[in-house]
């Protein structure tokens, strides 16, 4: 999943086909972005979220969207948390940490109460923190040993 305002630039439209990337409407309820994602958990594949809508959202205080927690309601499919730490220029480094697995199955029946579905993305979102917080503690004790 994309937003959708990167598919007007042509090369990235064409490399997002070649990687089945597909646009969702981040300011509404995009219901046909949530059945090609349906879709490609059906399929059995990888599906990519931001679940704060993009990908550093958390430093810019973004509220964190529950489109990732209802899609795993609805599916069954476990979570993989993880956490992207780095320069976001080409050419730099960037780390991914992942977590355990999260699985929300047993949500099922609360698939409808926002308050549920809230605390389930936070729960999510503390985890993301978690990750990209024990990342960077780690590049740092490197950056450090590197020095001496």
């Amino acid at each position: 999943m994309a937003k959708e305002e990167l598919f007007k630039n042509p090369f990235f439209r064409l490399v997002a086909k070649a990687y089945r990337v597909f646009p969702v409407g981040r300011e509404k309820k995009d219901l046909e972005a949530m059945k090609m994602a349906l879709g490609v958990i059906k399929d059995n594949k990888i599906l990519g979220i931001y679940p704060e809508g993009t990908r550093n959202g958390l430093e810019k205080g973004v509220k964190p969207k529950n489109g990732a927690v209802n899609i795993s309601i609805r599916t069954g499919a476990k979570i993989i948390p993880f956490a992207v730490n780095g320069n976001f220029k080409p050419f730099r480094k960037v780390t991914y940490t992942f977590g355990e697995p999260m699985d929300f199955s047993g949500y099922k029946e609360n698939a409808r109460d926002k308050e549920v579905v809230d605390i389930l993305t936070n729960e999510l979102m503390a985890k993301i923190v978690e990750l990209r917080d024990k990342d960077e503690k780690i590049n740092l004790s490197i950056d450090k040993t590197q020095k001496n």
